[in-house]
């Protein structure tokens, strides 16, 4: 049924405008329907898209000396190991590791690093204007690391009740990882055919929306770097156990929406 049949003629009767309603309201509530059976869907899919477009120019190289299939099965399991089992590592290593270090830094703060720290401040402050050398540095630390490690047991039992989902969500983003770089010629075309503008426009705007994601995805991934680099030096600076394991732990979860550091 095309749009052109849903429009009513000028001379239609009340039982064709009625019908053409009903038309409409029937296309809008399966579009509606369609969307809330895919909803649950939407974050993998849509994260699958966006390391897809990422590693795209990979797969064509690849795809000019494979098969479709077998390019579409080198690229994903290549993108997994890249970062995927990275990422589920230093989530395991995070949680053993939050388990140990929060319950020995308050002490170590308030104990025997705590004349150190006061020192370093004070030498900070003199060298940076409008910094208080008096300030009680260890007491703010060990209250933010308190406050840190409330919100981070809350989300790691948060991590922990999801699990499921997550395994879930990670094999849908896996296996649309496929069938985007399987496909992907083919949803280009289509997209590139629904789109209601001349084919230089088009490509233009095609060209620009990959360019886009990819710096995007360039830019968190340098931002992650700087991030992470910086918290494991203020960590190595203020004598923080296992410093570098840190800084990795906050640039990987800087990556991460809404809970990222």
């Amino acid at each position: 049924m095309t749009t052109q049949n849903l429009v009513p003629p000028p001379n239609a009767t009340t039982s064709d405008r009625l019908t053409t309603v009903l038309s409409y309201g029937v296309l809008l509530l399966l579009i509606y329907l369609v969307f809330r059976i895919y909803e649950p869907f939407l974050s993998s899919l849509g994260w699958a898209a966006i390391l897809v477009i990422f590693f795209y120019p990979m797969h064509e190289r690849l795809a000019r000396k494979f098969a479709p299939r077998r390019s579409a099965v080198i690229s994903t399991l290549a993108v997994t190991i890249l970062l995927i089992v990275p990422a589920i590592l230093i989530t395991t290593l995070f949680v053993r590791e939050a388990v140990s270090v929060s319950r020995g830094v308050q002490h170590s703060i308030a104990g025997e690093q705590a004349p150190t720290i006061a020192k370093k401040w004070a030498w900070i402050a003199q060298h940076v204007p409008g910094l208080d050398p008096n300030a009680d540095v260890a007491e703010t630390v060990e209250q933010a690391v308190q406050k840190e490690a409330g919100f981070l047991a809350e989300r790691l039992g948060t991590i922990l009740r999801n699990i499921a989902e997550f395994i879930f969500d990670l094999f849908v983003m896996i296996f649309a990882m496929f069938y985007f770089f399987r496909d992907g010629d083919r949803i280009i075309r289509g997209v590139r055919s629904i789109l209601p503008f001349d084919a230089e426009h088009r490509d233009t705007m095609m060209n620009q929306a990959r360019d886009l994601i990819s710096a995007s995805v360039t830019t968190s991934l340098i931002i992650a770097a700087i991030q992470g680099i910086l918290g494991g030096l203020g960590f190595a600076i203020v004598k923080l156990p296992t410093p570098l394991f840190w800084g990795v732990a906050m640039a990987f979860f800087s990556l991460v929406p809404v809970v990222g550091s």
